[in-house]
């Protein structure tokens, strides 16, 4: 049982078995006693006997015990690690009251009281009984409305505190775009403190990473635009309704956001690094067809796998190789979308719209300016009186398209000029897709 060290007489002048405490308790009001305590009881027995023999009135239900050095709520799964520990133990308010406690605290919105407040719901939260008091007090509001008016330490508290929410499968799904507008505008602010922008970076990362998705990542792009692999819909009045396309909508917002975070892969501060390649890996796993070129192109044109590169043989905590080698993947999906990203081109560019007068190809206007800097760059002149044998009629001497009264693109000489075989550039690309436009 709980109670304090006592001995007991078996004969005069005789001392008899000592029962040796098993640990300190500190209550409430400061007072520190040394206590035995039996190992087979259950934790809510134990604060029974303690209240009882220590005279502490209220109701017992409203108590509980914490490991003094690490504040760890004692459970009956660990109280026999804490007795074979000796561990110092304090006699607190059971979760369900401090989480009606926190909340009227954070609703007091003094500085000293929300910071000390803050601090405690950074580890109180990831505890099943106390989070669950939190939410259903509406806790989460309450935190949501800190974030948006405080800075400094104090908002570092708030966000590492909702970080490790999101944490759990339930409860924050009324998560408003406009509050992740303004996560997105804490990250995107290069003069935010570093603690700050680490648990700013990890809310946007689990807030990508909650779409539903049955396969992550195994996506595959298989034609000009999508991917192979089906994804579920997210399903209505859970956590998994938000993914890369509402958090993506936010950061478009903030046109700087992907250029502060890749520049943050240089920076000294090692678990920044990581934060911010998982964001960047979570972000390329879970990109939709719709943004996933946008996305590519803009992290190519920051030179993130440069930035990549420097890390590898930089780095030194393992976590970061994992990532770094999420990202190798993401860069081959990558490779495998360009390859297999058809290279589109108006009749101006290529096809023989005589030749296929029943199908009509609208140009892609990224890819056809990159094929007229190609062109400007050769400093040729287009030849339209060559004829070359190949594409002339064996019986008349006129091509095919000519001797039906209509012009082609293959009587002109314009691409075979640089290498290709023909002027059909849409069956040129055929076997490398835009990943061949790319390299030429």
């Amino acid at each position: 049982m709980a109670q304090p060290q006592s001995h007991t007489q078996t004969a005069p002048g005789r001392r008899g078995p000592t029962l040796v405490a098993t640990n300190t308790v500190t209550t409430k009001d400061g007072l520190t006693v040394r206590a035995r305590i039996d190992p087979t009881l259950s934790v809510a027995d134990v604060v029974k006997q303690l209240c009882m023999n220590l005279k502490i009135s209220g109701n017992p239900l409203l108590f509980a015990l914490r490991d003094a050095d690490g504040d760890e709520l004692v459970t009956d799964d660990n109280l026999r690690k804490k007795i074979r520990d000796k561990a110092a133990l304090k006699l607190v308010s059971a979760p369900l009251l401090e989480a009606l406690e926190t909340i009227e605290k954070l609703q007091l919105r003094d500085e000293k009281t929300l910071r000390f407040s803050l601090f405690n719901l950074q580890k109180y939260i990831k505890e099943e009984q106390f989070a669950n008091e939190f939410l259903q007090n509406d806790g989460l509001r309450e935190l949501c409305e800190v974030i948006s008016t405080v800075g400094g330490n104090t908002l570092a508290y708030a966000l590492t505190a909702l970080s490790n929410l999101l944490d759990l499968p339930y409860g924050w799904e009324s998560l408003s775009p406009e509050f992740i507008h303004k996560i997105v505008q804490i990250l995107a602010n290069p003069n935010n403190l570093v603690n700050v922008c680490r648990p700013a970076t990890l809310v946007l990362r689990k807030l990508v990473d909650a779409d539903g998705s049955q396969a992550v990542g195994s996506g595959v792009p298989s034609s000009s635009a999508g991917f192979a692999a089906p994804q579920t819909a997210k399903t209505p009045g859970t956590v998994y309704r938000f993914g890369f396309d509402v958090v993506y909508e936010q950061m478009k917002r903030e046109r700087g956001l992907l250029e502060v975070v890749v520049s943050r892969l240089g920076g000294g501060e090692s678990i920044m690094v990581l934060y911010s390649m998982t964001l960047l890996n979570s972000l390329l796993s879970h990109a939709t067809p719709a943004h996933w070129i946008e996305l590519t192109s803009t992290l190519e044109r920051l030179n993130t796998s440069r930035a990549v590169i420097r890390l590898m043989s930089s780095h030194t905590i393992e976590d970061l190789t994992n990532s770094i080698l999420d990202y190798q993947g993401n860069m081959v999906r990558v490779i495998y979308f360009k390859k297999t990203r058809r290279v589109l081109v108006s009749g101006h560019w290529g096809v023989d719209d005589a030749e296929y007068p029943d199908q009509s190809y609208a140009g892609d206007g990224e890819q056809e300016a990159m094929l007229d800097y190609i062109w400007s760059c050769a400093k040729l002149e287009i030849d339209s009186s060559s004829m070359t044998p190949r594409y002339t009629n064996g019986h008349t001497g006129e091509s095919s398209a000519r001797s039906r009264g209509k012009s082609s693109v293959r009587d002109v000489v314009k691409w075979r000029k640089i290498g290709f075989e023909s002027e059909d550039l849409r069956r040129e690309f055929e076997g490398t897709g835009m990943l061949g436009l790319e390299c030429l």
